[in-house]
């Protein structure tokens, strides 16, 4: 199903600004405004109105299948559509070329318009598209907890990696993270290879004794970020970013990893970091705290002293909250400011829905095609002691 191609498409940026297609991979149809054909001109622009899936390689060292949610923007290189180019663009138009193949064998229009012949029609009873919806659509953002670190030295492997490239995350609040030698061009490589290369990455400080350094890594455009000293710990900050989402108001997520040691202390660090998030976070934005909570219970103290900004949901495999590696404790968390509950939605892999958020688990999750390149024994590599959470909202 993937193939490499070797050849890279350049594409023009030049394009007609009414002429445009939107892709509907769940309905299978592709809607392409006045030329009306699937042969799409070089540089049209595309946006995913439900959700869209791209077969390719963004590079010679990475194959997996390409995610794109509702709102997501692409430009053809031309060509047909579902056997064609495309070049990702997102956030601050950051954009890639490589091989795909577009899930958008069929074309639709609006009732006014007329179908060429060959490209198929509308099924009976399929709801028309109006052009206006391609600028209207909500655009969804997937935000993942991931302290998925494994082997003997607190560092992202082959399994975690793996877990979080199948994954699609949007904003990724990462513990321990380390890679390798930790020198820029070696995170950056990872960044890259792992996420893509449109995404841009926050790390804590990782000189002396800050060992495990928190992280946030996004395909969002960071507006600012900084750090803050737990004065509990010696080896990690709280590591924060505020993030340009659509709308008025941009997204503050915080990057967390409180201690184990006890409830009273992680109580402590909870009371810290509001206060910090308090003096630093604009009025009006939206508020994520994500991470390793290391909670032990669903009422620890920590969480009722941030249920006043921001509350956990209830993610699940489907059956099991729990994300330690024992499936037993709630150890991870992504916690959602009241501005953002209202705009949750489900978290969607593959073919697999889950209406309040992912517990994920490649020991539990079937079928595993839906989460390539995860292997099943990814979440119990050595020393991996959680699972990633994944909730999603809309803007």
């Amino acid at each position: 199903m993937i193939r490499l191609l070797f050849a890279l498409v350049l594409v023009s940026s030049a394009c007609s600004p009414s002429s445009f297609a939107v892709i509907d991979a769940e309905e299978g149809t592709e809607f392409a405004e006045g030329a009306l054909t699937t042969e799409v001109s070089a540089g049209t622009p595309l946006t995913v109105i439900r959700n869209a899936w791209v077969y390719g390689q963004p590079s010679f060292s990475a194959t997996g299948l390409e995610r794109f949610s509702v709102g997501a923007r692409l430009v053809a290189a031309g060509g047909p559509l579902q056997n064609g180019f495309v070049r990702v663009v997102r956030g601050d138009g950051i954009g890639w070329v490589f091989g795909s193949k577009v899930s958008a064998p069929r074309a639709r229009v609006d009732g006014g318009s007329e179908f060429d012949a060959g490209i198929g029609s509308l099924d009976a009873g399929t709801e028309a598209l109006d052009a206006g919806s391609a600028t209207t659509a909500e655009v969804q953002v997937r935000v993942i907890a991931a302290n998925l670190t494994s082997g003997s030295r607190q560092a992202y492997e082959a399994p975690g990696s793996r877990i979080l490239s199948a994954l699609h995350g949007d904003v990724i609040a990462l513990q321990e993270f380390n890679v390798g030698d930790n020198q820029e061009a070696t995170l950056r490589g990872w960044v890259e290879q792992t996420f893509g290369p449109e995404f841009r990455f926050v790390r804590g400080s990782a000189a002396g004794s800050y060992l495990i350094p928190n992280g946030i890594v996004t395909r969002l455009p960071v507006l600012a970020s900084g750090e803050w000293i737990d004065a509990r710990v010696s080896n990690r900050t709280f590591v924060w970013a505020r993030l340009d989402v659509p709308g008025s108001s941009e997204l503050f997520v915080v990057s967390v990893h409180l201690l184990t040691s006890s409830e009273l202390i992680r109580g402590d660090e909870a009371s810290a970091l509001l206060g910090e998030i308090r003096r630093t976070m604009p009025a009006g934005d939206h508020l994520i705290i994500a991470g390793d909570f290391n909670t032990t219970r669903r009422d620890e103290p920590c969480l009722s002293t941030f249920a006043v900004a921001a509350t956990p949901g209830m993610p699940s495999d489907g059956a099991n909250s729990n994300t330690n590696s024992t499936r037993a404790k709630p150890y991870d968390h992504v916690l959602a400011s009241p501005s953002l509950q209202a705009r949750e939605r489900p978290v969607v892999q593959g073919s697999r829905r889950f209406d309040s958020g992912l517990v994920f688990d490649s020991r539990t999750f079937t079928p595993l095609t839906d989460a390539a390149p995860v292997l099943f024994q990814d979440s119990s590599a050595l020393n991996m002691q959680h699972m990633a959470v994944v909730r999603v909202f809309a803007f």
